[in-house]
């Protein structure tokens, strides 16, 4: 599955970013993992810098609203559930133009 490598961590905690999203999961995975570490970028980024993911997007809105306004900025809102002890949630974010 594609996904971000592990060497890209220092490269996402320069630019401190609050939130990481993608169309799969955020980690590659096959056989060039890191032994012990399954999800090296989910374990660095969540726990080690306090980043947000949004694993599973479905872009293709997005997209479209983005060709159509004819700008691939802006301002992305996005309100998780707060379940103590929780890991996750379905979000449903919103792209204001």
């Amino acid at each position: 599955m594609a996904g971000l490598d592990a060497e890209c961590v220092p490269w996402l905690r320069e630019r401190d970013i609050a939130v990481l999203g993608s169309d799969g999961v955020s980690d590659g995975v096959g056989e060039d993992m890191l032994p012990g570490w399954p999800l090296p970028i989910h374990q660095c980024v969540i726990a080690g810098m306090g980043v947000h993911l949004i694993d599973n997007m479905d872009l293709t809105a997005l997209a479209g609203a983005c060709a159509d306004e004819g700008t691939w900025t802006f301002l992305l809102a996005v309100a998780p559930l707060r379940l103590i002890g929780g890991t996750g949630c379905v979000v449903n974010p919103i792209a204001v133009f």
